[in-house]
């Protein structure tokens, strides 16, 4: 039943991350339109103090559907793991292993961590003191490591 959470989550996700892009756009549009005018209030809005340039605030959704489409990425890997699908077949050109693309690699702590959450509940003598909850989790990494036979350089834990 946890899963039904997960993918909650991760439609949720993908909903905020369209809702900020249209935001986003709206924004950038404005500041186009005033051009250099942009950086200084409407004389209407002189005396507010919640005024913001629309770049500025263009910057700051941009940043936060980046900080989305990161959890996103991670929460779709952990969903994927918890059905049992093959990584190859959820990423299946980990772009960030080649050389001219960069892109960052998974937050490989962040699915340890759904997986731990969302994912099959452990026998409930481990979750009586932290030793041997560390020690699951431990052996949750080790598996979650194994399943994605992603080289160890890449998965760095938070």
């Amino acid at each position: 039943m946890a899963l039904a959470y997960l993918k909650v989550k991760i439609k949720s996700l993908a909903a905020e991350a369209k809702i900020i892009r249209h935001e986003e756009l709206k924004y950038l549009r404005t500041a186009r339109w005033l051009g250099v005018r942009a950086e200084t209030p409407p004389p209407r809005l002189s005396n507010s103090a919640t005024w913001l340039p629309p770049r500025s605030v263009y910057a700051g959704l941009y940043a936060h559907r980046i900080e989305i489409s990161i959890e996103q990425r991670a929460a779709l890997i952990a969903y994927g793991y918890i059905r049992g699908r093959p990584y190859r077949t959820i990423e299946y050109a980990p772009y960030y292993l080649k050389a001219p693309f960069c892109r960052p690699g998974p937050d490989w702590g962040r699915i340890r961590d759904l997986v731990w959450k969302y994912g099959p509940s452990p026998d409930p003598s481990v979750l009586r003191d932290k030793k041997t909850t560390d020690k699951a989790k431990d052996d949750l990494w080790k598996t979650i490591k194994a399943w994605a036979d992603v080289p160890a350089a890449q998965k760095k834990v938070a």
